[in-house]
């Protein structure tokens, strides 16, 4: 059961990532489908770089990681389908059920962030340090319902791509503002608070580490570092051209897809479990692989 699980993860990852060409096949006369090729690209291979890792961990081990990265995988491939689906149905022939797919597309999205604040806080065990860190599983809980109670919810427009169709969809739901600003407020918070007591536990881990699972440490830390400075470089970029009028938008997404694309391949990558063959009895009693 442990090895199914996995496998028919992946299997549906794989008849996701069939459905998404094919409609962006379909959608080819539409504007803006030679950009949306190539963020899709982009999208099939760091995803299936994470999946392949996490059904890789989760083949070996069932650590946790697996699911994390196996999740984000099939998601994001998932809610990119769901995107095609809809710019299907307003620009090329109506389909049915497109408010359920646009709720659903946004809680896929969910489900591609929300696992990755807990990389830093369950790396490289697939546990929590101690009982002590309880708090923040809690915390995590709390917060993903919270965005999924908002993501159902909120009122007004919850999909549209007018860049290449003209229609829109709005939430099935018309509920008090506030009380969506308050979900939103609940979940974003929490998952940064989530987000940052995984770095300080992952500081924690490395301390008291040594051999193979120092070195993962190290590495995951490695590629935060990158990661981070990445985000900066964009925020730079964006103020440096802004003031000579040369802040495209094309630009700007470019280089934001550039930074999601190594971020999904980057971050998986420096969890990857250890090669077997070059493991040595050493790294084999100190590595959570």
């Amino acid at each position: 059961m442990r090895r199914r699980a996995p496998d028919a993860a992946a299997a549906l990852g794989v008849i996701c990532l069939v459905t998404l060409v094919l409609l962006l096949f379909s959608n080819r006369s539409l504007p803006g489908a030679p950009g949306d090729a190539a963020f899709i690209v982009l999208l099939a291979c760091g995803m299936g770089a994470s999946g392949s890792i996490g059904w890789l961990i989760l083949r070996r081990t069932g650590n946790l990681m697996g699911w994390i990265f196996l999740t984000f995988s099939v998601a994001g491939v998932l809610w990119a389908a769901s995107g095609e689906y809809l710019v299907h149905s307003f620009g090329v022939g109506h389909l049915p059920a497109n408010t359920f797919i646009a709720v659903l597309a946004n809680l896929l999205a969910e489900a591609m962030v929300l696992p990755l604040a807990l990389v830093c806080l369950l790396f490289p065990a697939g546990t929590l340090p101690s009982r002590r860190w309880r708090p923040a599983g809690w915390a995590f809980a709390v917060g993903a319902m919270a965005l999924v109670a908002w993501n159902v919810i909120r009122p007004g427009e919850i999909w549209g791509a007018q860049d290449r169709v003209a229609g829109h969809v709005l939430g099935p739901f018309s509920v008090a503002p506030w009380i969506a600003s308050a979900l939103l407020t609940i979940g974003v918070l929490t998952g940064l608070g989530v987000g940052l007591s995984g770095v300080v536990s992952l500081v924690i881990r490395a301390r008291r580490s040594s051999g193979e699972q120092r070195q993962q440490i190290r590495r995951l830390m490695l590629v935060g570092a990158m990661i981070a400075g990445l985000l900066v470089f964009n925020i730079v970029f964006h103020l440096v051209l802004a003031p000579f009028g040369l802040d495209h938008e094309g630009w700007v997404d470019a280089i934001g897809n550039g930074t999601f694309f190594l971020v999904v391949l980057l971050i998986p990558s420096a969890c990857r479990p250890p090669s077997r063959s070059g493991s040595s009895s050493t790294a084999s009693t100190t590595s959570t692989w």
